[in-house]
């Protein structure tokens, strides 16, 4: 849709957004109370009958009048909120749609966990499909043919996510008894709570450097890293993808932990080696797909691509290391491991954004993600009486210098014809994958070679 958006709308109007988005982000992390990392602890606490429906039940009301006191804070204060953002009120109403949007994704958070919790994947990935088909209809419509600019794409954005809690909700509330406890809202608020400020630190990780970059660099440079990060985010499709499915599946192992130890590892180099190969496709082919994609105003948008891909590779690495916390029941330590993180994002855009413009912006997202990543692993080494995991560290590490090698050589300063980047980008995507071919063992080569020779036989199989 960038082709059709870029033509329609402005680079402030895109830093405009991203700036809604990181208020979106930092209203979602204080007001829906933590609830998103601990449903699923309670969910599958017992064999109860009544724990799961309790506990969806419960979080669902809390959540709601968290969302309806969040809206109403944002109403009475949002011209005072719009000058302290914007430094000008104007964009009080976008403050206002933007929080009643927030308040819908905050109540179908349940709802949604239901789907992924009883492995309805075929109804979750249906619902989510049409939900983002939707969006996308509505964003056109407003934006490109009624030509309501900025505002358009935001009211299409509260449009959408009531759209999306009515398809999550309405199944749910056939299918699954209504059920209410104290003790269970007890428990939610008890475990939830001290882990919104961790989630405001991880705003503050993921979403700050806008702030830093709109004041150092204005609306338009915003808009244009905005560009590059949406490009860069479209990752998470994969990325969150996977770890949707990892949380329930680790959590699953909770009371068989040993069987965990070396397929968590082995799961953990895979993510690395193909989550790596795919990061870097976002470096190789950056510059070929914003020259096609978007108008003259926005090339720059390619040097932040990679970059705002790799850290949210990152951040899947980062969810790979967490079971040992979870098992401990230790959950809160990483409110100062990503408190950290932050401290060294900050840092880091107070230095580079200056230098670099948005790509400094960029380059100090990957610094705070990647720190949280580090400052994990080695909080899981210091306690060996958490659930230890034997990483193969030799082969990460090899395949690690393979890709900054890689990525270093899509930082050269070239005038490339589309054409010419696109095999350039073809030869670094070859090379990487030689790499990783060479760091599997032989066990897994010859299930490779099985793998693909079986794919290769039912594509050359006549229909039955």
């Amino acid at each position: 849709m960038l082709p059709l958006f870029t033509a329609y709308l402005t680079p402030d109007d895109y830093g405009i957004n991203a700036i809604l988005a990181s208020v979106t982000y930092v209203l979602g992390s204080i007001f829906s109370l933590g609830f998103g990392s601990i449903i699923g602890i309670l969910y599958f606490e017992n064999d109860s009958p009544n724990q799961r429906p309790t506990t969806l039940w419960t979080s669902v009301l809390l959540l709601s009048v968290s969302a309806l006191l969040m809206t109403l804070v944002t109403i009475i204060y949002a011209s005072e909120l719009s000058t302290l953002i914007f430094r000008t009120p104007i964009y009080a109403n976008l403050l206002i749609i933007t929080s009643a949007a927030t308040a819908f994704n905050i109540i179908s958070t349940p709802f949604s966990f239901h789907y992924q919790f009883e492995q309805k994947a075929t109804a979750y990935t249906a619902i989510s499909l049409v939900s983002a088909f939707l969006y996308i209809s509505l964003t056109v419509v407003m934006v490109s043919v009624l030509r309501m600019g900025i505002f358009g794409w935001v009211a299409a954005t509260l449009l959408g996510q009531g759209i999306s809690l009515i398809l999550y909700a309405v199944p749910v509330m056939s299918q699954v008894p209504f059920r209410l406890r104290a003790q269970i809202a007890k428990s939610l608020l008890r475990l939830g709570l001290p882990l919104v400020p961790s989630f405001v630190f991880l705003f503050i990780l993921l979403q700050s450097n806008r702030f830093f970059l709109e004041r150092i660099s204005g609306l338009d440079t915003v808009g244009i890293y905005a560009i590059g990060s949406s490009l860069g985010m479209t990752i998470n499709m994969v990325i969150q993808g996977f770890t949707r499915a990892w949380f329930p599946y680790f959590l699953s192992f909770t009371d068989k932990q040993n069987e965990a130890k070396r397929l968590f590892s082995r799961i953990t180099t895979y993510f690395v080696v193909f989550g790596g190969i795919l990061t870097l496709c976002f470096f190789l082919f950056a510059r070929p797909v914003v020259l096609i994609m978007t108008a003259p105003a926005f090339h720059e948008a390619y040097s932040v691509i990679g970059w705002v891909a790799l850290a949210q590779f990152f951040t899947g690495l980062f969810n790979l290391l967490i079971p040992s916390m979870y098992f401990a029941q230790q959950v809160r330590v990483q409110t100062p491991i990503q408190a950290a993180a932050s401290i060294v994002l900050v840092l880091a855009c107070l230095v580079l954004i200056p230098l670099l413009g948005a790509m400094g912006a960029a380059l100090a997202l990957v610094a705070g993600t990647l720190t949280m990543c580090i400052l994990t692993y080695l909080w899981n080494q210091a306690h060996p009486t958490y659930f230890q995991v034997k990483y193969e560290v030799d082969r990460i590490i090899k395949f690690s210098i393979g890709f900054l090698v890689l990525a270093c050589f899509t930082l050269i300063p070239r005038e490339f014809t589309i054409a010419a980047d696109i095999v350039f980008g073809l030869i670094g995507l070859f090379a990487i994958s030689a790499i990783s071919y060479l760091l599997i063992d032989v066990d897994e080569k010859i299930q490779l070679a099985n793998l693909l020779r079986r794919y290769i036989l039912n594509r050359l199989a006549p229909p039955i």
